[in-house]
């Protein structure tokens, strides 16, 4: 007790006065940062270093050369070039650049001071810390001079030895502004909050609460009590531990804020989008490629490239022409840097189709998708030459009537050509979706809805606690209890009655709301019905769903909670006092998990019945929610497209849709994921495969086929049990006849279940782009490329050659590749799970911009549309060439494998 005694002989004002102070510290509002403290920062805050190091090696990664004013070929040679690229002995051109970045970046401003040899010519570049170079203004000329500041010596440098680069502060036009400036509050927020955390494993940098003594403490004691605290309490291993004291009348208040109540997690992500927004750096350029395909990357780095890189490269190419060049005297002379903006191939391509037999021929189109897409394409004979309809006339002139010419009447645009372009322009608008920004809003209104739809959960389980409260109540003690007649209302129609009096209406209004968007959406003019058939079924059956889940999930925890206290031997009272407080500790975040899950299942549901509602959409497409907490197979599903009445196979379940009510609760619970509509791909029972060059050569038609040979070749696929249909009108090298024939019987034995009423069909597709399509169990050959046999082989080695089509093959792969089609549909093998299992366990990744990165370099760039593709593409290497590579081996080994359970 000789510790208690001493305290007590001390005034309370001691301990005041010490908490005082501590609240002050707490309260102290953090000084704004200079100059040096962004320069320290740099290596200290873990986003500023990532935007400023990556946008400052990019605008060092430049080539420069020099040309004579208004000329395209550069010099040989240039004094101003040679002296960049050659700064001084220490830092070459890269070095320069990338540092002079750096100070842009982080204090908005850079200088260089160029020594000179005796003869006062440019002789070294140095790039000079803006810490110690101090401006003279000057009245008449703007900038009278410099002065260096090298320890505590000053040297006076004149404007001709000194470049200076900024972003132009328009409060002060001598000095500049940097984005780190602009990203001051973000960037500190982060760094306090990466390092509250690192404390908290210290026992935190504050303390955890208040210990209250009845009277003063002696100076030398109350050292002597925090030294021993520390020594019990402090540190990693005791972090978060209760103090327990014996003696005294001693309080502990605790005032710490949990990392929970902070929400780090989201702060932190807050804090990193909004630098990277400051510094104009996409997040997949850092390396974040959780939301990331190939599409938005190549966006990403384009915008970019663009926006970010060019701009700040051109600062610096004006300022070296305006300032540096002249020093050389070369006053006809400027730097320029090679455009460091990647083509937008689409762009390009799309101008091509548009200008061709306009403004531009078809074989100046052919060069440009050669150097596009790295293809071969020759020279079409006639196609130096533009073509138009003979009906164009000058504005104002007749067209000539041709002589008894039969006059039709004029007639309104069929409604099939008006559906036509309306589909071209939803497709249109949905190719060039952002995709982040249409989930984010979807997130967002989401976020509204849950907050609609909380008090009314709030309000069942609140219900449900009382209720269960009153059941307990009603037995004179425990041993009486029966639990299943204190949970039996859980089940019973009033019970049901009550919930679904709560959910629906905010349901319904959640199903209308986000089906009218949807109709919005596709511009169809008509309202969502809310009273259609299919909409009330789904309600009826989600609800109804919903209810039985979630109380038998109460069921169970209750069940577990009264066991417990009985376990404990708890009296009636205190067995109530448990179950209130159980309910009252998991309210919040199982209000917020049943309010998400419903909000999305419904929005979602409500996403496809308006597609179906619409008319006009066949397909449906995965979007993933876009952020580092979705599932990996939540991820793995992004993109995944499949028709609007098939299922999407997420984990091995099928799922229509995100929050699908009938999936598991791994798939449903807490998902953001949604949907969006597909006008690109075809639906899955459907696959045509397809030349992209799209030239419209056109083939020439050989002799038809006679009736022998015809007979001949209906009756060898007839033992293969193959019906045929159009085989009459064959033009063609009836040698291609028996090479498929051949081609059949080998593929038919390997896969007898595939041959099921196979169909091969010959027919016009009246283009030449498809080679072939399969449909269900039937291959279509395309007539108008399969007449011309010499047609057929070189438009099909062209692309194989180029790596469009697996190399290696010849056009007898067309037909092994629709067999892998026909296979895959029959046999029902899922083809994404088979390629995703593949790539994680043979490849080591779910990245989806590498997995097309291996398919297309291991198989085909064709292969890389869609896993149907995929498999196909592996059938016709594997079947059709010499020298298989590993990738379609592994596939159509595992293929054979899947089908092999199957049986």
């Amino acid at each position: 007790m000789g510790l208690w005694n001493t305290i007590s002989k001390k005034a309370k004002g001691t301990v005041r006065k010490m908490f005082q102070g501590y609240y002050s510290q707490v309260y102290q509002i953090p000084p704004a940062l200079n100059t040096q403290d962004y320069l320290i920062q740099y290596g200290k805050i873990g986003w500023l270093f990532a935007c400023t190091s990556k946008v400052a090696q990019d605008v060092a990664d430049t080539e420069w050369k020099a040309y004579r004013k208004g000329e395209e070929d550069p010099l040989k040679s240039s004094k101003a070039l040679d002296l960049l690229l050659n700064p001084n002995p220490y830092f070459d051109m890269f070095t320069t650049i990338e540092l002079t970045q750096m100070y842009m970046d982080l204090v908005g401003k850079c200088y260089w001071y160029i020594a000179k040899d005796r003869a006062n010519r440019p002789a070294q570049i140095w790039v000079i810390s803006p810490l110690n170079i101090t401006i003279i203004p000057d009245r008449d000329n703007f900038i009278k001079g410099y002065v260096y500041q090298a320890g505590a010596q000053r040297v006076p440098l004149s404007t001709d030895e000194v470049i200076m680069f900024k972003y132009q502060d328009p409060n002060n036009p001598y000095n500049g502004i940097s984005p780190a400036n602009a990203a001051a509050v973000p960037l500190e927020s982060d760094k306090y909050a990466a390092t509250w955390n690192r404390n908290f494993f210290y026992n935190n940098a504050e303390p955890q609460g208040i210990v209250s003594f009845p009277d003063g403490v002696e100076e030398d004691d109350f050292k002597a009590w925090i030294e021993k605290w520390n020594d019990k309490y402090g540190g990693l291993g005791n972090a978060k531990k209760t103090a327990f004291i014996r003696g005294g009348q001693v309080s502990y208040t605790a005032i710490q804020i949990s990392q929970k109540d902070m929400d780090f997690y989201n702060l932190r992500l807050s804090n990193r989008d909004e630098i990277l927004g400051i510094f104009g750096v996409p997040k997949s350029i850092l390396g974040i490629v959780e939301d990331v395909n190939r599409a938005n990357a190549e966006a990403s780095e384009y915008t970019y490239m663009k926006h970010t890189i060019s701009p700040k490269i051109k600062r610096i190419q004006n300022k070296l022409n305006n300032e540096f060049v002249q020093l050389f005297g070369e006053e006809d002379v400027e730097l320029r840097f090679t455009d460091v903006v990647p083509e937008n191939k689409d762009f390009i391509k799309s101008v091509v189709d548009s200008q061709t037999d306009k403004s531009i021929t078809k074989n100046e189109a052919r060069n440009i998708i050669n150097k596009l897409l790295g293809l071969k394409l020759e020279p079409m004979e006639g196609g130096d030459v533009i073509y138009q309809p003979v009906s164009l006339q000058p504005m104002g002139t007749p067209i000539p009537i041709v002589a008894n010419a039969n006059k039709e009447p004029t007639q309104e645009p069929q409604k099939g050509i008006k559906k036509k372009q309306y589909l071209l322009k939803l497709k249109s608008k949905f190719q060039s979706l952002d995709k982040e920004a249409y989930w984010k809003a979807f997130v967002n209104k989401t976020d509204q809805w849950e907050k609609e739809l909380k008090p009314e959960w709030e309000a069942i389980l609140i219900h449900q606690k009382e209720r269960i409260i009153s059941n307990i109540k009603a037995h004179k003690s425990t041993k009486a209890l029966n639990k299943d007649d204190i949970l039996r209302f859980l089940f019973g129609k009033d019970e049901a009655g009550y919930m679904l009096d709560k959910m629906l209406p905010a349901l319904k209004k959640i199903i209308e709301d986000k089906g009218n968007q949807i109709m919005d959406e596709l511009e169809t003019n008509i309202s969502f019905d809310l009273h259609n058939p299919m909409v009330t079924d789904w309600l009826s059956k989600y609800c109804g769903t919903q209810i039985t889940n979630i109380n038998t999930t109460t069921e169970t925890m209750i069940r577990e909670q009264l066991k417990a206290g009985e376990e404990a031997g708890e009296s009636t009272t205190e067995l109530c006092d448990r179950i209130a407080q159980y309910f009252d500790n998991m309210k919040d975040y199982r209000v917020q998990r049943i309010a998400r899950t419903e909000v999305i299942g419904a929005s979602n549901n409500a996403s496809l019945m308006g597609y179906k509602q619409s008319g006009v959409v066949d397909n449906k497409e995965w979007l993933t929610a876009i952020d580092e907490r979705t599932r990996e197979w939540h991820r793995e599903a992004d993109g995944q497209t499949v028709g609007i009445d098939e299922k999407f196979i997420v984990a091995g379940e099928d799922m229509d849709c995100p929050g699908d009510g009938g999936a598991s609760a791994e798939n449903v619970v807490n998902c953001r994921c949604t949907i969006i509509p597909n006008f690109d791909k075809e639906s899955n029972d459907n696959q045509r495969m397809s030349n992209p060059s799209n030239d419209e050569k056109m083939p020439i038609p050989g002799d038809k086929i006679s009736d022998d040979k015809l007979n001949e070749y209906i009756n060898n696929l007839k033992e293969l049990e193959v019906d045929t249909e159009g085989f009459e009108n064959y033009c063609g090298d009836t040698k291609v006849l028996d090479e498929i024939t051949q081609l059949l019987s080998t593929l038919i034995k390997q896969y007898p279940n595939a041959q099921n009423n196979l169909i091969l069909k010959y027919k016009d597709f009246n283009n030449t782009s498809d080679f072939a399509e399969t449909i269900k169990n039937t291959i279509t050959l395309n007539k108008r490329i399969y007449d011309d046999s010499e047609f057929l082989k070189n438009s099909y080695d062209e692309l194989s050659k180029s790596g469009f089509f697996t190399s290696g093959t010849d056009y007898r792969a067309i037909i092994s590749h629709e067999f892998g089609h026909l296979t895959t549909n029959i046999c029902e093998v899922s083809s994404r799970k088979l390629i995703k299992h593949i790539m994680k366990y043979d490849y080591n990744t779910i990245n989806q911009c590498k997995i097309d990165d291996i398919i297309k370099n291991n198989l085909s760039e064709y292969a890389t549309n869609n896993y149907k593709e995929t498999i196909a593409e592996a059938f016709a290497e594997y079947y059709n060439s010499d020298k298989p590579r590993e990738l379609s081996k592994t596939i159509i080994n595992q293929f054979n494998a899947k089908i092999e359970e199957s049986d």
